[in-house]
């Protein structure tokens, strides 16, 4: 995937992109998190279909949950997100239908969890640049 650019960090693993709206922000940083982590989609057969919620008191934080959640959903049952649909409730809670995928490959990276350190979700004329830290 090419629509995000990898930032130097010395330590960690950041990441910017921009999005036309903020369901595209949270759809686009679950992709990048899963090409960061197999690089390579690990087959393309949907075996699962789930629909997470999540909520917090703001944007940023609703992101971090977000991408946090799906860390916890990759490292304890071994599932690669495929797809996701997002509707914001109104913007402070995150309702996802996610496309998973099982597979046995070891991701490429360990991502830890997402942090608030460098995270930002910016509207910016009629689109949003976001940039998040991933620690390693």
């Amino acid at each position: 995937m090419t629509f995000y650019d990898i930032l130097d960090h010395p330590a960690d693993l950041a990441i910017t992109f921009n999005a036309p709206d903020l369901p595209e922000v949270f759809r686009l940083a679950a992709l990048a998190l899963f090409d960061l982590l197999y690089e390579k989609q690990p087959g393309a057969q949907v075996c699962l279909r789930t629909v997470e919620v999540v909520s917090a008191i703001d944007k940023e934080e609703l992101l971090v949950n977000w991408l946090n959640r799906l860390i916890f959903l990759q490292e304890t049952q071994g599932l690669c997100g495929l797809d996701f649909q997002i509707e914001l409730v109104p913007e402070n809670e995150l309702k996802a239908k996610i496309d998973w995928t099982e597979t046995k490959e070891l991701p490429v990276r360990e991502i830890k969890m997402t942090t608030y350190h460098g995270l930002k979700i910016i509207k910016q004329n009629k689109a949003y640049a976001v940039s998040i830290l991933f620690d390693l």
